[in-house]
């Protein structure tokens, strides 16, 4: 694998540069090497068209069933202020180009501007689902949660998808900071207050409702990475209320519904909370950046490295981490940033997008994992 540069150009302003997109390509395959790490070979130019903005962190992002890759709302960061605001804008990238579906906007029809929600395609395929969130207006308010459910209908050929607000909320009250993914044939989406069951989506409910796990649970956090492995659900890391960070991962089989603790046994990452994750494949998580506390515990210092998480489904050894050893250099550290998986007839890819350097900068880039 490696990262592959590219100088996007926007299309609105060609020919002034105006964003940078790396591409990440498996001119090698990705194996699990015991001891070892995987290696990526060359770097490698691309053209690319236009990218969301402004630049932004904590939005929402996922894939459908064509792999086009949509991209909502976040925290977005003007260019000249440098002053932040949510926003509720929708794009997507297809076929290598990213496209402004809907702009923002005051329309009580679409979900209203936020960050930190979460957003998972539904197991009928044509349907995406976005989750809570929150809204930090007005400023030194704390802003609003949200608890409310959304649904994007992605209808065929050329037509608009359209947002529509679902009856049910999510259960517990308002939420932000969480995670949603696709787990096998079941969304499932994973709170703070997930400590005695996780939230799944019942189809003919139209709904979230709680299915009790046992085991080792994951405490209370939020902020954590996750991303569906087989029929597992993995998350990583996060923050406890107390801002005090982790450096574990949890499996949840979907089968029994029970959690496991990945063993700490050799490299792994380091505490920190932000990171992004997806899956590799059916037994492979790659998990990229986040931030950690400063020495001394003034501050954030965002990561910029790349982990593979190994989650051996036929259990012939306990689930472990390995270094993904990247040819050239790495994105710019970040957190708050999306990895979203899309299967395209090109291949796996692996869609980077956006995120934060803590109080120095928002970033607009986009960067691919293109795996064999």
């Amino acid at each position: 694998v490696a990262w592959h540069l590219a100088i996007g150009m926007d299309r609105m302003a060609a020919p002034r540069i105006a964003a940078s997109v790396h591409l990440l390509i498996a001119a090698a395959s990705l194996a699990a090497v015991d001891g070892g790490s995987a290696r990526a070979v060359a770097w490698r130019s691309h053209v690319s068209l236009a990218r969301p903005s402004p630049p932004r962190s904590g939005h929402a992002a996922c894939a459908d069933a064509e792999g086009r890759v949509w991209l909502f709302g976040g925290y977005c960061e003007d260019a000249g202020t440098a002053e932040r605001e949510p926003t509720n804008d929708l794009w997507c990238l297809e076929e290598g180009e990213w496209t402004l579906v809907h702009g923002p906007t005051t329309d009580s029809s679409r979900p209203g501007p936020r960050l930190c929600s979460a957003f998972a395609p539904a197991p009928s395929g044509r349907e995406l689902l976005l989750f809570g969130g929150w809204d930090p207006r007005p400023a030194g308010s704390g802003g609003s949660f949200h608890q409310d459910v959304w649904s994007l209908s992605l209808p065929e050929g050329d037509g608009a998808p359209v947002w529509t607000q679902l009856d049910a909320p999510m259960p517990r009250g308002p939420t932000s900071r969480h995670v949603a993914c696709a787990v096998g044939s079941e969304l499932l989406v994973h709170t703070f207050r997930c400590t005695s069951a996780v939230l799944r989506w019942d189809r003919e409910k139209r709904a979230l409702v709680e299915q009790p796990t046992s085991g080792e649970t994951p405490p209370s956090l939020g902020l954590h990475a996750a991303a569906g492995v087989g029929d597992s659900l993995v998350v990583f890391g996060g923050a406890d209320k107390s801002g005090e960070m982790s450096r574990d991962a949890y499996v949840l089989d979907t089968h029994t519904w029970t959690w496991n603790r990945v063993p700490i046994d050799g490299a792994c990452p380091s505490a920190r909370a932000g990171a992004c994750a997806a899956a590799l494949d059916s037994e492979r998580m790659v998990l990229f950046g986040g931030a950690e506390r400063a020495p001394g515990g003034a501050g954030l210092v965002p990561r910029d490295d790349a982990w593979v998480l190994h989650v051996p489904c036929d259990g012939s050894r306990p689930p472990h981490w390995e270094a993904l050893d990247v040819a050239g250099p790495a994105p710019p550290a970040r957190n708050a940033a999306s990895l979203t998986a899309s299967t395209t007839r090109d291949g796996k890819l692996l869609v980077l997008h956006g995120g934060w350097h803590p109080f120095v900068r928002t970033f607009d880039d986009t960067h691919i994992l293109e795996m064999e």
